[in-house]
């Protein structure tokens, strides 16, 4: 209590985030011949403003005459500007657009009131300010603003009220550009209007729009991933989702199966939800690609534990693809393809209100190898295939907020056929389909209404010769509504909602090898309400809320948990510091089949419940550089164990060793602790990051038994990857991963089966030999051409440069004499194309 009260009397409030502006000016020495003559230059420059405000090196960007470049030059350096602020309120770095005229014009004087939207207007294409522009607002109940953009294109409008304000900018030369923003209390919405040229040959896309300001987020473990920013890192293709694999908390998965492992815990502990409703995965086989474009994709927020009341049902981490709601006003599509893959997507307006999304993508690296394949094996081996399409109606209604309707479908398949037949020997099919619909509005009082809806089925289906079947067919509902409001300094923020989810599901296991079959018709009902309040007192903001879960099935079982949580920030005086704390409990229902009692399950069973807490720091080093530490430990109970010798769709190796074969039961325990660490770099041309993570998994899986290593633990996991763009359009970048083995279990000794004619293994001690660690290093290099119409990106990604042999899962020759482990990739080239128009 004493440390409280001392930093308490230390807090300031965060400053608000702030563009640079001009402190001290500076005219030009223009020729003389040039003013004689009667002629108004201007010169633009692209200024570079270090975190004091002076102007360390300017660039002539366009000039209307060469004797005027020189002498603005030598002016620009002497500019001093009042450095812009981060959210945190300290000075940042800058790159501005600038512009000298021979004469300027007064600057107009500035409304009351606290500012509303800043900006500046920009040429499409040319990338210049645009002068003798008028911006004209409505507001939500017909009011009007009008403002002249200076001769640099800036503005900024004052005093507006709180809603929906429609934009409409003139100017000589251009077509009318019309567009609208959201205007909320205590933020600044920050906006770069880009009107296009009236001649047809010069017309290109869309405008940029972002809003920032101080609205306190409750997630203490987010991380949120900008779309555009990561489709250049490389080893990612180009890919916004499997960029998270790099970031810390999160194990690398053995032979690439596509799946997270995040803070020691299996994938399926782990929940993926596509704007906070449940989908059945992110990944086609193989974590080739994600099942939704990229281009529909606004951001990736990855959270590895204590996330807040809003998700739950999970012992891991979650993942929550956020798709783009606004309405699209310019036509914008893109084709992409390389060694694996094409896909297509183009967004429509089709009307000032409406737009329509339609995106597809199908692999075709089963046509190049299925060939090659048969003729090396002489098996009807067939590599992977998928296919996935979504589309996406978004309206804006005047009155009533957003409607958003978005249907998704993913097929994968893989399967080897018996020689020359066309008779399946192993098969292996996933297949989903979701409809998504969302309504949000603005409520008064900053309220957020925010009410979603999802379905659709699911078929997972494995096949082996002579007759072995197995499959699951889950078809399921989900339903959330929720009402939000943010925190600021003078309020209390809240969150309550409900989130509903019914299930049936359907599934058989028919493999001879793995015991006897079961069959059943499970129906679940998963209801859940939660709520939590932000409070903020000076630099400090707490969050506590609590989540209550329900499980009621027909198999007789019926269950409550009631989950609380509390996380907590301190912001430094300094402003570039913040420190934060969190601890929640987290449950995880068991599965349909465990449930199950007409075959092997036990209606019995409850939740699976995780102790976690984290601490950690968050430090600006500098307005570039950030640091992120996270010390960690979850505390796992009621696992359930048990039936490992039964068929399972599993998510990595099977255990060669010991395998607890007893009925299921709530008996299992685990322990999960580690650090996370991640320094992050981000200027005008790089992007990069090196992230660590330290972590020990443990599994007590019966009553008396000694813990065991959990099967995917991975002691150390280092990514370092980094893009950095060069002049004309290039862009290099590397990644460098390095990962402690998983563990195995190693043969000792061997018996041979007279009878039979077969070596049986003698294991030893259970998980006592590690895999070789893992190396890899990735290079890619990008090449964008910019054209009248459309822009073209070429790619190349190289993965396992340096051609590691990395051991990723263990075997062993026919008589256990010596280990074979199966290696991963060698060096793997990947050329791409993306076309944008």
């Amino acid at each position: 209590m004493l440390t409280l009260a001392l930093l308490w009397t230390l807090t300031a409030s965060a400053a608000e985030p702030t563009l640079p502006s001009l402190a001290e000016g500076a005219e030009p020495d223009w020729p003389a011949d040039v003013l004689q003559a009667g002629e108004e230059g201007a010169v633009e420059l692209l200024l570079q403003v270090d975190a004091s405000g002076y102007v360390v090196d300017a660039e002539v960007q366009s000039s209307t005459h060469p004797e005027l470049e020189a002498p603005a030059l030598l002016a620009a350096l002497d500019l001093v500007f009042t450095p812009g602020l981060n959210a945190k309120g300290q000075p940042e770095a800058a790159t501005l657009l600038y512009r000298f005229t021979v004469s300027q014009a007064a600057p107009e004087p500035e409304a009351e009131g606290p500012e509303s939207i800043r900006g500046q207007v920009i040429a499409k294409g040319a990338e210049s300010a645009v002068t003798g522009a008028v911006l004209e607002l409505t507001g939500p109940a017909g009011e009007t603003e009008a403002v002249q953009p200076d001769q640099d294109g800036l503005f900024s409008v004052r005093g507006l009220s709180p809603g929906t304000w429609e934009l409409s900018l003139t100017a000589p030369g251009f077509n009318t550009l019309t567009t609208r923003t959201e205007v909320r209390e205590g933020q600044i919405s920050e906006i770069i209007l880009r009107p296009v040229l009236s001649r047809p040959w010069e017309q290109e896309t869309t405008n940029e729009i972002v809003v920032t300001g101080t609205r306190v987020e409750p997630e203490i473990t987010e991380r949120v991933l900008q779309a555009e920013q990561i489709k250049v890192l490389p080893g990612t293709n180009g890919d916004v989702v499997r960029v998270i694999q790099n970031l810390p908390g999160v194990a690398r998965p053995p032979l690439n199966i596509g799946q997270l492992i995040i803070r020691g815990t299996l994938p399926e502990d782990s929940r993926y939800t596509l704007d906070g409703m449940r989908v059945p995965a992110v990944f086609h086989f193989a974590g080739l690609s994600t099942v939704i474009s990229s281009n529909s994709v606004s951001e990736v927020a990855f959270l590895p534990g204590n996330y807040g009341v809003r998700y739950g049902r999970a012992i891991g981490g979650q993942v929550d693809l956020r798709t783009k709601s606004a309405v699209v006003t310019e036509r914008s599509s893109a084709l992409s393809v390389d060694i694996y893959q094409a896909s297509a997507y183009t967004a429509v307006p089709l009307s000032e209100r409406t737009s329509l999304m339609v995106s597809g993508r199908r692999s075709y690296i089963d046509t190049v190898l299925t060939p090659i394949l048969k003729a090396a094996t002489g098996a009807g081996t067939q590599a992977p295939r998928y296919w996935d399409g979504q589309v996406q109606l978004v309206h804006e209604h005047e009155t009533q907020g957003t409607f958003d309707f978005m249907w998704l479908s993913t097929s994968d398949q893989f399967r080897i056929v018996g020689g020359d037949s066309e008779e399946v020997a192993i098969g292996l099919t996933n297949n989903w389909h979701r409809g998504r619909f969302r309504w949000t509005k603005e409520l008064a009082g900053g309220w957020r209404h925010e009410m979603g809806f999802i379905a659709g089925p699911q078929s997972q289906g494995f096949q082996i010769q002579p007759d072995g079947e197995a499959y699951e067919k889950p078809w399921s509902v989900g339903f959330r509504d929720e009402f939000y409001r943010g925190a600021t300094e003078d309020r209390l923020g809240w969150r309550v909602g409900i989130d509903l989810e019914r299930e049936r599901f359907r599934f058989l296991y028919d493999i001879p090898t793995f015991g006897v079959s079961e069959e059943a018709n499970v129906y679940t009902f998963y209801p859940a309400a939660y709520a939590e309040v932000t409070l903020v007192e000076g630099a400090f903001t707490y969050t506590p809320g609590v989540r209550v879960d329900g499980l009621i099935s027909d198999t007789g079982a019926t269950s409550v948990q009631t989950d609380p949580r509390f996380s907590m920030y301190w912001d430094a005086p300094n402003g570039s510091t913040r420190v934060k704390a969190a601890a929640g409990q987290y449950s995880q229902w068991p599965t349909a089949r465990q449930l199950d009692a007409t075959g092997q399950g036990n209606p019995y069973l409850t939740a699976t419940r995780s102790l976690q807490t984290t601490v950690g720091v968050e430090q600006t080093l500098t307005p570039q550089l950030q640091l992120e530490v996270s010390p960690f430990y979850n505390r796992l109970r009621d696992q359930v164990v048990g039936r490992e010798d039964s068929f399972a769709f599993f998510s990595g190796p099977p255990n060669f060793d010991q395998v607890d074969t007893k009925p299921y039961a709530n008996e299992g325990v685990g322990r999960i602790y580690g650090i996370e660490s991640l320094l992050r770099f981000e200027n005008e041309r790089a992007i990069g990051w090196i992230s660590a993570t330290l972590q020990r998994s443990t599994r007590t899986k019966r009553e008396g038994n000694d813990p065991e290593l959990f099967r995917y633990d991975q002691p150390l996991v280092l990514n370092a990857l980094g893009s950095y763009a060069l002049p004309k359009q290039w862009r290099v970048g590397a990644r460098v991963r390095y990962g402690s083995g998983n563990p195995y279990t190693p043969v000792v000794n061997r018996i041979y089966d007279l009878d039979r004619r077969t070596y049986s293994p003698v294991f030893g001690e259970t998980d006592s030999a590690r895999l070789p660690s893992f190396f890899s290093l990735d290079l890619r290099l990008d090449k964008t051409y910019v054209l009248r119409r459309w822009t073209l990106n070429a790619y190349l990604d190289i993965q396992n440069v340096t051609n590691n042999q990395n051991p990723e899962v263990m075997n062993w020759s026919f008589d256990y004499s010596e280990e074979t482990p199966i290696t991963s990739l060698p060096t793997l080239p990947t050329f791409g194309l993306e076309a944008k128009w």
